[in-house]
């Protein structure tokens, strides 16, 4: 009896690990599909690559309002399915909207395709994406016990990473085919969008926030905005956390890889061979929780950092050697999955360290700060790659580009997430909350004289 109970257990921890993995997933995919938004609108458009970058970026400014409301709303929300499941419901509305993003009409002029780039784009990420991205953290927080939250996000970012790595090899294969086929990134954009809206929404469906929510919250009538504020600018770890997300939302929607593949190696397919053994670097990923029990988060996230800046900067040594890249591409992945598996973690605890100073539990707000610096990096990261290919000369109606446009193309693909690596390693240096994290813990039980609530392992 004793034998079936413990297996049913832990058939519900892996129920739960895989659940929380699955809206990470479909979240992910978004990003690499819109990562190709630039490169679409470009080729196939005949949009400049300045002006999609800088209406990207202007949509990802007015993006940034809509987080802090967001994390207001998050904050204020009491529902029978709790804080933050929700606004699961809206990976619906925000697959459909990815599609209509990549479905310009040919026959719209020059502004009547950037009001249509910009609608869309921002319904699909100043809405829906942006409740999706600030329920991340206090849905861990809310449905999984702290002494799990490292595994958790371990197991999750095997499948964002196992599901990125094949999405990377598959939508290359998918350019080739489609990409001068009348409306071919509307069928490619919806091959995505079916089976991800539905790996969205089943955890909504299927997984619980348990404890806290169950039960009214007193102090949840008292939230207000000017208490919300205060409480955010006592925390400078808040804002360590959101400089960390700025730099992995720049380096994450850099969109050069297909440049530089098609530009280097005269096809955009061949990106899919790095992708591939790109894979096979998920395996490292399972060292993540032993490493960061031993270093700690900040230790862990500036050696993610470090080889991030290695593995970039070493591809201008060899810069059209594929087994080269291949092998330091791979070095780069690594530090990139541990840099964004403890995102969420430190998150967490700048939350911990939060409660603490102000004597009161806000989430959303925290979680709106973060998920803002991730869109104004992911803003960024499109407007600095465009306005590095046009300062560069780069031309998309040309088959052979110029070598200052080449010399663009490299620096966007190899220097810039170099860079970006840097100074995450040295951002990281002012994290220095680990050590204080225990008395902070204990005086917070102390504080609150009542025992934890029951949550998902």
């Amino acid at each position: 009896m004793a034998k079936k109970k413990k297996e049913k257990t832990k058939k519900e921890k892996i129920k739960g690990r895989v659940l929380y993995s699955l809206g990470n997933v479909s979240q992910i995919t978004s990003y690499i599909l819109l990562g190709n938004l630039t490169y679409a609108l470009t080729e196939s458009f005949s949009m400049t690559a300045k002006m999609v970058g800088l209406i990207l970026l202007v949509s990802r400014i007015f993006d940034g309002f809509t987080d802090v409301v967001a994390g207001f709303i998050i904050d204020k929300t009491k529902t029978r399915w709790g804080k933050a499941r929700p606004y699961e419901i809206l990976y619906i509305p925000l697959w459909i909207t990815v599609i209509l993003c990549f479905s310009v009409p040919y026959s719209l002029g020059e502004v009547g395709k950037i009001m249509w780039v910009f609608i869309f784009y921002n319904v699909s990420q100043s809405i829906c994406n942006t409740f999706v991205t600030c329920i991340e953290s206090v849905r861990l927080r809310r449905s999984f016990k702290e002494s799990v939250r490292v595994r958790v996000v371990t197991v999750s970012t095997i499948f964002v990473f196992a599901a990125g790595a094949l999405i990377s090899l598959l939508v290359p294969v998918f350019i080739s085919i489609f990409e001068d086929v009348p409306y071919g990134w509307t069928i490619i954009s919806s091959i995505f969008a079916i089976p991800f809206m539905i790996c969205g929404i089943l955890r909504f469906f299927l997984l619980k926030e348990i404890g806290e929510d169950e039960a009214p919250d007193p102090d949840s009538e008292k939230v207000s905005i000017k208490q919300s504020v205060k409480a955010l600018f006592q925390n400078p770890y808040a804002f360590i956390v959101a400089g960390v997300t700025l730099l992995a939302g720049i380096n994450g929607s850099n969109p050069a890889t297909n440049y530089y593949y098609k530009y280097f190696f005269g096809d955009v397919a061949i990106a899919t061979i790095p992708g591939l053994f790109g894979m096979l670097s998920i395996i490292m990923i399972i060292f993540l929780p032993n490493i960061t029990n031993k270093l700690g988060t900040q230790k862990t996230m500036m050696a993610g950092f470090a080889l991030l800046a290695i593995g970039c900067l070493a591809r201008y040594l060899m810069p059209r050697n594929l087994i080269w890249l291949v092998v330091f591409g791979s070095i780069g992945m690594i530090g990139t999955m541990y840099v964004t598996s403890l995102q969420p973690i430190a998150l967490i605890e700048s939350m911990t360290y939060g409660e603490w100073k102000s004597k009161a539990k806000f989430e959303g707000i925290y979680a709106s700060v973060s998920g803002m610096a991730n869109k104004l990096g992911m803003g960024l990261g499109s407007i600095l790659a465009g306005f590095i290919l046009d300062w560069g000369g780069y031309d998309g109606n040309l088959a052979v580009q110029s070598d200052s446009a080449m010399s663009a193309i490299q620096f966007v693909f190899t220097g810039l997430p170099g860079i970006l690596g840097i100074l995450g390693v040295l951002l990281m240096l002012t994290y220095n909350l680990n050590k204080k994290l225990p008395q902070i813990e204990n005086e917070i039980a102390e504080r609150n004289k009542k025992p934890a609530s029951s949550t998902t392992d």
